[in-house]
């Protein structure tokens, strides 16, 4: 009996055992052993704009074996697919080890997005996952490298009158200021390691210590946001901070302290919005807020210890000194970051209205480096410009005269023709033959004009201040398919980042981040359609475009390229504008030698402040040189149109570069139209 009680728990013991398993019961699988976290490479607290933007992610694998998958930042609108793409980068990691991935990103205009962030296996099982910080509004954002920021309490949220310059009047806005992370293994900041990772910023602030630490890829990512457009702020602590090299580069040459300049310690007036009180101004398109004016000087402490410099390209400003490189401007600070200066409101309102200064600026760009928006309505035009369809209309004229025949042919032509020959009938079995004939005479024009081949175009835009052998370049690349294609489309450099522009219809496609950059994989066309691809990075332009004065005080144009400037049209301050059939590589050209423009072009309407382009005005003129320039231009400036093409105070010069920029193919598809924009702002450069 004992025996037999022994076999049944054995029994009953192997049931549940069995049954456990069954069910599920067994011990709880070990937790994942791979953690993430990220954060906005610019700092917490600043804005996902409709531009590019990174975002630092951090991994850490805890477990004891080894870690491999993919990382995936999907960025998506909430009540639409059409605004939504995803990016991705693999990883591998050794037990225990560290590793930090900076992924870029872009929000969209239509409406805010929402940002999620996973680390997926080979298989596709969610390895872990991240919140993200939610975005702040797109307000005018200062990045101040150190950490914590000395001047962040002070200037964030500070109220910035703006100039508005589309609609007249001012508009008002609050300063942002963040500081980027430091990455925990190597305690060094984490900062964008392409230029337009910068786009969400108006003003970066540092010290010249904190600028001399930064690798080489960090320092020139920050050189090139400068040279297409950014404001770099610099407080010099040290005598040692003004030879380095890069610092003098960004200044033009051999840098050395002065005095401060004597206006500097004066009072300054300050306008910050307020609440309305009887009595109060109130600015030109704003009902809700009041101007309030502070006049305040530094602190006798501050005022002191206040200096100023000189040598390269600088000049006395309101905050120091000043040197203009590419479009973008250096600014020696004349105090530096810490104390007494950190707890002196003048220092705040000093850096406040510099960050104004540089928002200001921007206008002067057409296309800002990553900082346009992909899903824009004007981005249509540029499609339209590209499009092969549109050399295309030809088809649909002779598909319509050949209908026009078909309609005689089989109707009364070919009834009158069957009567004559005494039978009528015939015209009835006559009918279909007249009609597939017709038919395929129609798809046969069809494909013929289409073409049975794949074919790219380009239209790309340099933007550049007056001398420099470099300069910001946005290149829209479309591709024209046949049939439905899986591309993988490469930037034009690894300091390039692309992503396709869309305004209507989903196109599906992957941004892939590995050690040779950033590139689009399963970019998905469809059959005679055209794909746009938007490349933001850098061009060269071999000794560069020179605007300077002769002797006699005439503006002169001096070409060192290496290939011709075709249509080019010349703004000259207070004096008009001048077109040239063509400037030759290497030759000078003066504008009393050029033709005379009419004097409506780049005139604001009534409630703006800003210059069109008017490339309505100019197309005539421009499409003598160079063939379809003028509508070209009208795409540009659809793209951007809130531009000061012309601004009042420095010379303009817009071309556009015989032979565009020399390529054959792009991504395996023929290259059957490259045109090269290139304009030009200020003085500078060799005689």
């Amino acid at each position: 009996m004992g025996c037999f009680v022994k076999r049944l728990l054995a029994v009953c013991s192997l049931l549940g055992l069995l049954l456990g398993s069954a069910t599920g019961s067994a011990a709880p699988p070990a937790p994942p052993s791979l953690t993430l976290t990220t954060e906005p490479v610019l700092g917490p607290g600043g804005p996902l704009p409709e531009g590019w933007s990174t975002y630092a992610v951090w991994l850490t694998n805890a477990g004891g074996g080894e870690l491999s998958g993919t990382l995936e930042l999907e960025v998506k609108t909430p009540f639409s697919r059409e605004f939504s793409h995803r990016v991705s980068a693999p990883f591998t990691l050794a037990p225990g080890a560290r590793a930090t991935v900076e992924l870029p990103t872009h929000g969209y205009a239509s409406a805010p997005a929402d940002v999620t962030l996973s680390a997926l296996a080979a298989d596709g099982s969610v390895l872990a996952t991240a919140a993200v910080p939610e975005p702040k509004p797109n307000d005018p954002l200062l990045v101040d490298f150190s950490t914590p920021s000395r001047i962040g309490p002070a200037v964030r949220n500070i109220g910035l009158f703006l100039e508005n310059h589309a609609g007249g009047g001012v508009r008002v806005a609050s300063a942002l200021v963040t500081s980027p992370p430091v990455d925990p293994v190597t305690g060094d900041l984490v900062l964008p390691r392409w230029a337009a990772g910068y786009a969400p910023a108006a003003l970066v602030v540092t010290s010249g210590k904190r600028l001399a630490t930064l690798g080489h890829q960090e320092l020139a990512a920050l050189s090139d946001w400068v040279l297409a457009g950014g404001a770099l702020a610099v407080a010099v602590e040290r005598a040692e901070d003004l030879r380095f090299p890069p610092l003098i580069a960004l200044a033009g040459g051999a840098v050395e302290r002065t005095d401060a300049i004597p206006g500097l310690v004066a009072p300054t007036v300050f306008l910050e919005p307020g609440e309305l009180t009887p009595g109060a101004a109130v600015p030109p398109g704003s009902t809700s807020r009041a101007i309030v004016s502070t006049r305040l000087g530094p602190r006798p402490d501050t005022a002191s210890l206040l200096e100023g410099f000189a040598g390269g390209n600088l000049r006395p400003s309101p905050w120091g000194a000043v040197a203009t490189y590419g479009l973008g401007e250096l600014h020696l600070l004349a105090f530096d970051l810490g104390e007494p200066f950190a707890s002196d409101r003048w220092v705040a309102l000093k850096l406040s209205d510099l960050l104004r200064h540089a928002v200001e600026r921007q206008v002067a760009v057409a296309l800002p480096l990553g900082r346009t928006s992909f899903d824009s309505v004007a981005s249509n035009a540029i499609r339209a410009e590209l499009d092969p369809n549109r050399s295309m209309r030809w088809t649909i004229v002779v598909s319509a005269l050949l209908l026009l025949v078909y309609a005689a042919l089989a109707g009364p032509v070919g009834f009158w023709l069957a009567a004559r020959r005494g039978k009528p009938l015939r015209a009835l079995w006559q009918l279909p033959i007249w009609a597939a004939a017709t038919l395929a005479l129609i798809v046969t024009i069809g494909l013929v004009g289409k073409g049975i081949r794949g074919r790219a175009r380009h239209l790309t835009l340099i933007e550049a201040g007056a001398g420099m052998e470099r300069a910001a370049a946005t290149r829209f690349r479309a591709f024209y398919t046949s049939a439905s294609r899986e591309l993988s489309v490469q930037p034009t450099a690894r300091s390039s980042l692309i992503d396709v522009v869309s305004s209507d219809d989903f196109v599906e496609r992957l941004l892939v981040v590995d050690r040779d950059g950033a590139h689009l994989d399963r970019l998905r066309t469809r059959p005679w359609a055209t794909t746009v691809v938007r490349d933001d990075g850098f061009a060269t332009l071999a000794g560069g475009i020179s605007i300077v004065r002769d002797e006699t005080g005439d503006l002169a144009v001096h070409n060192r390229t290496a290939r011709d400037l075709v249509g080019a049209v010349l703004k000259v301050p207070g004096h008009g504008f001048f077109a040239f059939g063509r400037i030759g590589d290497g030759k000078v050209v003066h504008a009393r030698d050029g033709e005379a423009l009419s004097s409506s072009i780049g005139v604001p309407s009534m409630y703006s402040r800003l210059h069109p382009l008017g490339s309505m005005l100019l197309g005539p003129t421009l499409d003598k040189y160079a063939e379809g320039l003028g509508s070209a231009l009208a795409a540009v400036e659809a793209q951007a149109s809130e531009t000061d093409f012309w601004p009042d105070d420095v010379p303009v010069l817009i071309a556009q570069l015989d032979g565009g920029e020399g390529k054959l193919k792009d991504t395996g598809y023929e290259l059957d139209r490259d045109r090269v924009l290139v304009r030009v702002l200020g003085f500078g450069g060799l005689p």
